[in-house]
Protein backbone atom coordinates (compact mmCIF):
# COMPACT_ATOMS: atom_id res chain seq x y z
CA UNK A 1 0.00 0.00 0.00
CA UNK A 2 1.29 3.47 -0.88
CA UNK A 3 1.65 6.10 1.80
CA UNK A 4 -1.34 8.43 1.95
CA UNK A 5 -3.83 6.19 0.20
CA UNK A 6 -6.87 4.46 1.58
CA UNK A 7 -6.39 1.31 -0.47
CA UNK A 8 -3.55 -0.59 -2.03
CA UNK A 9 -5.63 -1.58 -5.05
CA UNK A 10 -8.95 -0.61 -6.55
CA UNK A 11 -11.06 -1.59 -9.56
CA UNK A 12 -11.76 1.22 -12.01
CA UNK A 13 -13.21 1.09 -15.51
CA UNK A 14 -10.44 1.71 -18.07
CA UNK A 15 -12.40 4.62 -19.57
CA UNK A 16 -11.94 6.50 -16.26
CA UNK A 17 -8.16 6.07 -16.08
CA UNK A 18 -5.64 8.68 -17.19
CA UNK A 19 -2.11 7.50 -17.94
CA UNK A 20 0.57 9.73 -16.46
CA UNK A 21 3.18 10.41 -19.16
CA UNK A 22 6.83 9.48 -18.59
CA UNK A 23 8.76 12.20 -16.79
CA UNK A 24 5.77 13.62 -14.88
CA UNK A 25 5.68 12.84 -11.17
CA UNK A 26 2.54 11.57 -9.49
CA UNK A 27 2.48 14.72 -7.35
CA UNK A 28 2.61 17.01 -10.42
CA UNK A 29 -0.07 14.99 -12.22
CA UNK A 30 -2.39 15.08 -9.21
CA UNK A 31 -1.78 18.82 -8.75
CA UNK A 32 -2.63 19.55 -12.39
CA UNK A 33 -5.74 17.37 -12.22
CA UNK A 34 -6.92 19.06 -9.02
CA UNK A 35 -6.29 22.51 -10.55
CA UNK A 36 -8.36 21.51 -13.58
CA UNK A 37 -11.19 20.15 -11.43
CA UNK A 38 -11.24 23.38 -9.40
CA UNK A 39 -11.37 25.44 -12.59
CA UNK A 40 -14.16 23.29 -14.01
CA UNK A 41 -16.12 23.65 -10.78
CA UNK A 42 -15.80 27.44 -10.93
CA UNK A 43 -17.02 27.81 -14.53
CA UNK A 44 -19.66 25.08 -14.54
CA UNK A 45 -21.03 24.69 -11.02
CA UNK A 46 -20.58 27.88 -9.03
CA UNK A 47 -21.66 29.96 -12.03
CA UNK A 48 -22.33 28.33 -15.41
CA UNK A 49 -20.40 30.67 -17.71
CA UNK A 50 -22.06 31.04 -21.09
CA UNK A 51 -20.50 31.72 -24.48
CA UNK A 52 -19.75 35.43 -25.07
CA UNK A 53 -19.84 36.24 -21.33
CA UNK A 54 -16.91 38.07 -19.79
CA UNK A 55 -15.24 36.65 -16.70
CA UNK A 56 -12.98 38.78 -14.51
CA UNK A 57 -10.05 36.79 -13.14
CA UNK A 58 -8.81 38.70 -10.13
CA UNK A 59 -5.11 38.32 -9.25
CA UNK A 60 -4.30 35.82 -12.01
CA UNK A 61 -1.10 34.45 -10.55
CA UNK A 62 -1.91 30.88 -9.54
CA UNK A 63 -2.59 27.69 -11.46
CA UNK A 64 -6.38 27.95 -11.38
CA UNK A 65 -6.26 31.52 -12.67
CA UNK A 66 -3.91 30.51 -15.46
CA UNK A 67 -6.12 27.60 -16.46
CA UNK A 68 -9.15 29.92 -16.52
CA UNK A 69 -7.33 32.06 -19.09
CA UNK A 70 -6.83 29.08 -21.39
Amino acid sequence: METGSYAGYTAVDASRVIKIPEGISKQDAIGAFLMGMTTLSLVKESYPVQKAETVLVHAAAGGVSISLAL
